[in-house]
């Protein structure tokens, strides 16, 4: 129950942050760039919400079996968080390079930005998440 609860709350926790960040923040850094890439049809649609919630699910277990199988039964808070930041800067990292290499329209300051944003992403979905079972789910 508690890693159910744990997954859980990470993929709510991923996709909550993500929703914020490209409705009230990232949007301006990415619209130039998405507007060129974007198809109108509606299969198309589908298959990027599919290939969306797949990322998110694939995400969500990356945090789960690389960062807190190893630290849900420790009391290191902290040291998750900046575990956290670091995978999401290296996670992060390698994906905003490999833009920088195939994609024109892709700059530098915005694999920055995202880089950046991936770490924060990370870490966050990585501690809160693992906080939030300790809490709720501790006498199991």
């Amino acid at each position: 129950m508690k890693y159910l609860f744990l997954i859980v709350t990470t993929f709510l926790c991923i996709i909550l942050l993500e929703w914020f960040w490209f409705s009230f923040i990232g949007f301006k850094y990415y619209e130039s760039i998405f507007d060129t890439m974007r198809h109108p049809d509606a299969q198309s649609y589908i298959n990027n919400t599919t290939a969306l919630l797949l990322t998110y699910i694939l995400f969500t277990f990356y945090i789960f079996f690389f960062i807190h199988l190893e630290y849900i039964h420790k009391t290191l808070g902290w040291k998750v968080f900046f575990r956290g930041l670091l995978f999401g800067f290296f996670l992060f990292g390698i994906m905003n390079l490999s833009n920088l290499t195939v994609m024109h329209q892709w700059t530098f300051h915005l694999a920055v930005i995202d880089t950046v944003w991936g770490m924060f992403l990370t870490a966050v979905c990585t501690a809160f998440p693992l906080s939030l079972t300790r809490y709720f789910c501790s006498k199991y």
